[in-house]
Parts: structure tokens; C-alpha cells; sequence
């Protein structure tokens, strides 16, 4: 998952991807053309004929360029349609189709307004389209142009859909060879997991409860963008977030995504308990540090974080079933967070946690009333 301004400038380069591919394709037509002419010695033969003269000439660049523009919008729009929560349960097979059948009926709306368009600007004349003659030259060419177009479509669909399921932000740091080497880097951890998850387990058995922790998991990646939350893996009934900071105010934005985790939650409480019969409710313990990040694996490649800050992070979690609270936060954590007229932190004393020599102070965030 992107944030949003790079998402919009993903979203122009596929414009632009479609802009320069069709005109690629209408600059290759031209030269095979020209070379065939050439070749066999054609040119007495195109003399007066106004529609062999058009395919040829220049024109055909802006017809190209305002194909382009158009399809790529409605490719961008067809791809953001598609990215809505309800399609995340859909097979990706199934995604892959309904999207290439609402992109290629979205070509066809693109040739019959770019048709309009010119027959209108008076571009297209009378004696051009007496000129067309329907035959096997026409149709083989407009297969031909369909079959390229159509392979790009498919080709491109595929590795965007690629790309959101396994993780944006993963595939470009592949791609880059960011992290081939271990990199230090200063992150914010959240270890978010569900309460009571082990009497619920029993009471709702393990298929039930698995959809109650898709449903979860869902709700929370529906709203992890907006505060620009990377999540990191998925571990059981257990999710881990991270926020670099090149993300403004990340200490801010992984507080604000727990409390709006749990407003949404609550406002599909009706959902949750006519379902299941059960409100999910989750806590979390956050840190934030230096930490290594590399490639690790080969058969399964991924991003690895290694370091004190991820394992602080996941035992400071795990104190809130001793404590009774919601959310902990760790001293380095509280020292950077920006004060809030939302919460309040208190102090929960100096605890003990698992692995390290001295006790730490722990916070607790407690929401203020609205």
C-alpha cells in the first residue's frame, strides 16, 4: 500500500506508460508501412488516395496521444474501483478477469470517442471513408492492433495486482536492491493482537475464527494508508505495522491509526456480533528506534527488520494482559510523540520485560472522553 501522493504519481506514470506505448505502436505501423511500400515499389498506387495518406501522416501521433490520455484514465479508474475493501475478498484469478473485461470494454468506449472526437474536428472527410474497404487486410490489422493493445492490458493488470497483494513499497525496494545489504534505519514499531483470542478460539472454532480475523485484518488495511502504516507481516491473531521516517509525524500517525482501528471496529459492532457474536477488540505496544532492515531468503524472498527496537516492541504488547491496558508505548516512543488534546499517557512504572537486564518505564495512552 502506497500513500496517497505516490499513489497519484504511480497513477500518472500509467497515463503516460499508456500515452507513449500507443504512439510506439502507431510509429512502428507507420515505419512497416512506409518499408512495405518501399519495398515493393507501392507508391505510384497511393497517389490521391486520402486515407493511405492520413494513416501516414503525423496525425496519427495525435490520435495516439489522446488514446492514451483517455484509456489511461480509465485504466486508473477501473484500478481504484478495484481496490476497495469488498474486492479483497475476491480470488485474485477472479479480480484479474473482471478487471480486464472492464478494461477492455473501456478501449472499446476510448476508440469510439476518439472517432467521435475527430469526425467532429473534421479530421476524418467523406472521401476517407469511402476509401475503407472491409476486407482481410482491415480486419487482420485491427486483430492485430486489439491483440497488442490486449497483451499490454493483461500484462500490466497483472503485475499491478501482483504488486498491491504482495506489498507496494516491498516490490520497489526489490526492485532497487535497497536492502541487499543490511541498511539502518529509523522506524516506528506497533505490535497490534487480539484480546482474549484463545477463549475465543475455543468459542467460535477455527474456521470462524479465522473469518473473524480476515474481517479484522481487513478493516484494519482499509484504513492503514491513510496514516501511512506499512504492515510488516501477519503473525496468527498478531499484526505488525511500521512507519519510517520519511512519514511525517510517524509517532503521531501509528497512535491515531490504533484509535481509529478501534472506532471502526465499533462501528461495525452490529456486523461483528450478528456474525460472530463477538466485538474484536485489540492492543497494542508500540517502539520505535534504530533498526536493520535487508533481503533475507531465497525460494521466499521479503523484507527482514532485525534489532532491539522490533522485539522490545512485541514484548511491551504482551504486558497489556498484566497491566489490563489497551496501548503501551515505550520511553523512546513517548519522549518524540506530539502532544494531543486527545489522550492522555501515564506513567506505568518501571517493568520488567523478557530478555533484557533492568526494567523498563512503560506509558499507557488512555483516550480522552469526546
Amino acid at each position: 500500500m502506497l500513500p496517497k501522493k505516490q499513489r497519484v504519481w504511480i497513477e500518472i506514470l500509467i497515463i503516460l506508460f499508456w500515452v507513449l506505448s500507443i504512439n510506439f505502436l502507431s510509429a512502428v505501423s507507420i515505419l512497416s508501412t512506409e518499408s512495405f511500400i518501399y519495398v515493393f515499389g507501392l507508391d505510384q498506387h497511393l497517389v490521391g488516395n486520402e486515407l493511405a495518406q492520413y494513416w501516414l501522416s503525423p496525425q496519427q501521433f495525435l490520435e495516439s496521444t489522446l488514446f492514451g490520455i483517455f484509456f489511461g484514465l480509465i485504466f486508473v479508474i477501473v484500478d481504484r474501483f478495484f481496490r476497495r475493501v469488498r474486492f479483497s475478498r475476491m480470488a485474485f484469478g477472479r479480480i484479474i478477469f473482471l478487471k480486464s473485461l472492464y478494461y477492455f470494454l473501456g478501449m472499446a468506449f476510448t476508440f469510439l470517442a476518439i472517432y467521435l472526437i475527430l469526425l467532429a474536428s473534421g479530421s476524418y472527410s467523406n472521401q476517407m471513408a469511402s476509401e475503407i474497404k472491409i476486407g482481410a487486410p482491415i480486419v487482420l490489422l485491427v486483430t492485430l492492433v486489439l491483440m497488442s493493445i490486449g497483451g499490454q492490458i493483461l500484462f500490466l493488470n497483472f503485475l499491478l495486482q501482483t504488486v498491491e497483494n504482495n506489498g507496494s513499497y516491498n516490490i520497489a525496494r526489490f526492485l532497487t536492491g535497497k536492502y541487499q545489504q543490511p541498511v539502518e534505519e529509523e522506524r516506528v514499531f506497533m505490535f497490534l493482537d487480539l484480546k482474549d483470542s484463545t477463549p475465543l478460539a475455543e468459542h467460535l472454532g477455527n474456521v470462524k475464527y479465522s473469518k473473524l480475523i480476515q474481517e479484522s485484518f481487513n478493516d484494519l488495511n482499509s484504513i492503514a494508508r491513510k496514516y501511512n502504516a506499512e504492515i510488516y507481516q501477519y503473525v496468527g491473531d498478531e499484526i505488525v505495522l511500521t512507519w519510517n521516517n520519511l512519514s511525517q509525524d510517524y509517532n503521531l500517525e501509528c497512535i491515531q491509526l490504533f484509535f481509529a482501528f478501534d472506532d471502526l471496529l465499533k462501528a461495525r459492532r452490529d456486523f461483528y456480533l450478528e456474525k460472530f457474536g463477538v466485538l474484536p477488540e485489540f492492543k497494542a505496544g508500540c517502539n520505535e528506534g534504530s533498526i536493520t532492515a535487508t533481503e533475507v531468503g531465497f525460494l521466499k524472498r521479503e523484507i527482514a527488520f532485525h534489532g532491539d527496537v522490533i522485539n522490545t516492541a512485541s514484548r511491551i504488547q504482551k504486558l497489556n494482559s498484566t497491566l489490563g491496558t489497551d496501548i503501551l508505548i515505550s520511553t523512546e516512543m513517548k519522549s518524540r510523540l506530539p502532544e494531543s488534546d486527545n489522550w492522555e499517557i501515564e506513567t506505568m512504572g518501571e517493568q520488567k520485560l523478557r530478555g533484557k537486564d533492568q526494567p523498563v518505564e512503560i506509558f499507557k495512552i488512555k483516550r480522552n472522553a469526546a
